[in-house]
């Protein structure tokens, strides 16, 4: 039976031409399509299986009846039954082309990509300007690797319909696909020529900008974009998300607060506002916004974090304790945010009761950043032991971490122990041979004690390469120099530290060293006085003091300061 006739026969009866009366010989096989068909309309595909197979039986040869049949088993996730339908059909038809189409269908989803092109080409051959077949075809070509056949496809396709916007606007896709941008951009511009309003084609260039890294001309596309289409809430914030990328937060900000206004319950959107006021500082807003997504039951513990802290600049100390405490002690944004908290009321000079919150948060969780902070904490309030034991234990604990190592240095220098804080600092270099901090220590310690000065150049040397404009780095390898005795060596580079950092008692008072050695007593003098006026510690005023003398007492002098 020719699908014609049965279409034909199915909208006569749908405009009343044919009384259903003269329709209802059971020996004909439109009757069972036209039952089955109705069952379709009625949504029960199995019922209407069985009436088209009825039909079938009647007009075995029809090869519209078996892909219809096909189709209805496709729905019904019987694949193999009605792959054999479908061949059936195009063994009795291969022109039968909603049976080709199919036949493409299920070897695309088995991903027989091979088979699939085959059946598209035949498509295509009957159907030469049928968009969708040379676009599917197309991507087919793709996947199996002929990117140039691909591009052809569709290519061929245009020159027959070159007004397909369509048409354009998928070969501009296949162009990404395969990293030609240029390519991809020109094939836009074509759509939008046709017709200027296709934004689609505007949004696809924008993102193609993007991926080129040109993100000024990408913002340019999507401003365009909304002087037409100003409600458009996808183009919108998608700018908004390109000018937080390109770090443009001013703007990024009146992007969402717009977005606020066009959608006040999206999430997402409340949620990047929220952001953004906190990284301009405006905390009281950013609390509005950040109250807000938790208001909606969505837990997520950085807008808790972000919140707390925000709280916590607004001085609203105890609302913020309660959402730090709201947060997993596992999570690593609870030892943030204590630690935020301690450091504000440390500022603040309320030590105890910022003892009180580090130590509380450690019976929930014994996080080593945390008992590190600590030990920082001890340390600034003067309690050395307690500070390295804090740091041994974490250690012993299997914590090795270079900062930890580094600042066990730092303490037992502090103790006066200058052979143990070396020990540390070599394992710091044993762990991280480019810890900046460590070189300089080491390298400055041997020429210190007048020891390894070959050593200690190269070390101070690697940490300079590292870190070029550290005003102290800089003074070390002076100093090195000065060791070795290289004086006019020593005076380059001490006077680059000093002009990097003019206000430290330690540099000024080796520049004035190296002056004093080359017997310009008047430029040591001058630096002497002014590092006495810097120092704070007693011994260190004693000492540069008795050089002021010194150089007061006798200029010509030439004993070594």
């Amino acid at each position: 039976m020719k699908k014609e006739v049965l279409l034909a026969i199915s909208f006569c009866l749908l405009i009343n031409l044919i009384p259903v009366k003269n329709l209802l010989s059971q020996d004909k096989p439109y009757y069972f399509y036209l039952i089955g068909t109705y069952n379709l309309f009625k949504e029960d595909p199995q019922t209407a299986l069985n009436f088209y197979k009825k039909a079938l039986d009647l007009d075995p040869k029809s090869s519209f009846l078996r892909s219809e049949i096909a189709s209805i088993l496709l729905k019904l996730n019987k694949t193999k039954e009605a792959l054999s339908y479908v061949k059936e059909a195009i063994k009795i038809d291969s022109n039968n082309i909603d049976a080709l189409k199919i036949l493409g269908e299920i070897y695309l989803n088995q991903g027989n990509t091979n088979e699939a092109i085959s059946i598209y080409e035949k498509i295509a051959e009957l159907k030469p300007n049928d968009l969708m077949t040379f676009v599917t075809l197309s991507w087919l070509y793709l996947e199996a690797k002929e990117s140039q056949k691909a591009i052809n496809t569709l290519k061929c396709f245009l020159e027959r319909n070159p007004d397909s916007i369509i048409g354009f606007f998928y070969l501009g896709k296949l162009f990404v696909e395969i990293g030609k941008y240029e390519e991809a951009l020109k094939q836009y511009q074509k759509v939008i020529e046709i017709n200027p309003k296709i934004y689609g084609a505007l949004i696809e260039m924008a993102y193609v900008y993007e991926m080129m890294g040109n993100y000024d001309k990408a913002i340019e596309v999507y401003r365009r974009i909304l002087e037409q289409e100003p409600l458009n809430i996808e183009v919108r914030e998608r700018l908004g998300q390109l000018l937080i990328k390109q770090n443009k937060i001013d703007d990024a900000l009146n992007e969402y607060k717009i977005l606020k206004n066009l959608d006040s319950e999206n999430l997402r959107v409340r949620t990047a506002l929220g952001l953004l006021l906190f990284e301009k500082k405006l905390y009281k807003e950013a609390v509005e916004e950040l109250r807000f997504i938790l208001s909606k039951g969505k837990e997520d513990p950085k807008i808790r974090f972000y919140l707390a802290v925000s709280l916590i600049e607004e001085g609203n100390l105890d609302e913020a304790l309660k959402h730090i405490e709201a947060l997993p002690p596992e999570n690593g944004l609870y030892a943030d945010a204590i630690k935020y908290l301690v450091y504000f009321l440390q500022n603040k000079g309320e030590t105890e009761k910022a003892l009180e919150i580090l130590k509380g948060a450690l019976s929930k969780n014994r996080d080593p950043e945390l008992r590190y902070f600590l030990a920082l904490f001890y340390e600034e309030r003067g309690q050395i032991r307690e500070a390295i034991r804090l740091l041994e234990d974490l250690l012993s604990e299997g914590n090795k971490k270079a900062e930890y190592l580094f600042r066990l240095g730092v303490l037992y220098d502090k103790l006066g122990d200058k052979e143990k804080s070396l020990e540390w600092m070599k394992s710091v270099l044993s762990l991280d041979p480019n810890h900046v901090d460590a070189l300089n220590w080491v390298g400055y310690s041997y020429a210190e004690k007048g020891v390894n000065l070959e050593e200690a150049e190269e070390l101070i040397k690697r940490a300079l390469s590292l870190r070029p404009d550290d005003g102290y780095i800089v003074d070390s390898l002076g100093w090195v120099y000065f060791k070795k005795g290289l004086f006019e060596e020593a005076l380059k580079w001490l006077k680059k530290a000093y002009e990097l950092v003019p206000n430290d008692p330690v540099i000024t008072e080796h520049l004035g060293d190296v002056y004093f050695t080359l017997k310009n007593y008047e430029e040591a003098l001058k630096l002497y006085k002014k590092a006495l006026e810097l120092s704070s510690k007693d011994e260190d005023r004693k000492r540069l003091k008795g050089k002021i003398e010194g150089i007061s007492r006798d200029k010509g002098d030439s004993h070594n300061p």
